[in-house]
């Protein structure tokens, strides 16, 4: 579930397959309104598609001229970052 909290965007529950297309559609909205962090501090269950929505809605965030942080990123999911070698990207953002 994507919640919007004055800049930032709260991720809920789940995001695997079954729940992408929902989701990444509500973020990408919320990024066009301004949100400019997310909040991962709740996000109960995460795979690999859920890494893949976060990219996009950096590259949303980039082609909008704005610079998306992530804040509160669960362990299981730092690991999965990990994994892909993605450090540099969510460290940087």
């Amino acid at each position: 579930m994507i919640l919007r909290e004055g800049e930032r965007i709260l991720v809920k529950g789940s995001v695997t397959v079954d729940e992408i297309r929902k989701e990444l559609r509500a973020g990408l909205t919320e990024i066009e309104g301004g949100a400019s962090v997310v909040d991962l501090g709740e996000l109960a269950n995460a795979d690999s598609t859920a890494i893949a929505m976060f990219l996009e809605w950096m590259r949303a965030s980039n082609r909008a001229g704005r610079r998306l942080s992530f804040v509160n990123i669960p362990r299981e999911l730092e690991s999965l970052i990990g994994l892909y070698g993605l450090n540099p990207v969510f460290a940087g953002q």
